[in-house]
């Protein structure tokens, strides 16, 4: 409940809240827990991924700027970091869970598998997002 209600939060353009992480709990390795949220965009959330594994999702803008009009739409990312020190089996389960994960996780315009938090900057999400977007593209966005 914990991690949809952080993820609810990351949804609501009028939260300042913009990413969150979920991993398992240590002693029910099935059980989601949350393990951060925060205001600072995906940079912030890049800094906190840590040595376990984790799903967690950001909030970015995409931002058309046509001179006499502005307009900020609100992009989602999701985020899954399977951290290369984790036991293999574990790893492995989780993979399997990503797409219920997802579920509640919901409502993301991009997804990211990254083996290392650099893998994860603003250039691979502006491309994903731009590659998906369709004709119209936004002129900027803002992480």
């Amino acid at each position: 409940a914990a991690v949809g209600a952080a993820w609810d939060e990351v949804l609501d353009d009028s939260s300042a809240v913009n990413w969150m992480l979920c991993g398992y709990n240590a002693e029910n390795n099935s059980q989601l827990e949350l393990k951060g949220q925060g205001e600072g965009g995906m940079a912030e959330l890049i800094s906190n991924l840590t040595d376990e594994i984790l799903f967690g999702g950001f909030r970015c803008y995409g931002v058309d700027d046509r001179g006499n009009t502005v307009s900020r739409r609100a992009k989602f990312g999701f985020v899954f970091y399977p951290c290369p020190e984790a036991p293999m089996m574990r790893r492995a389960r989780a993979g399997r869970a990503k797409a219920q994960v997802s579920q509640v996780l919901r409502s993301t315009h991009v997804e990211f598998q990254i083996e290392a938090p650099d893998e994860l900057t603003e250039e691979e999400v502006i491309a994903k997002l731009r590659h998906c977007g369709g004709a119209h593209q936004p002129t900027s966005y803002e992480f």
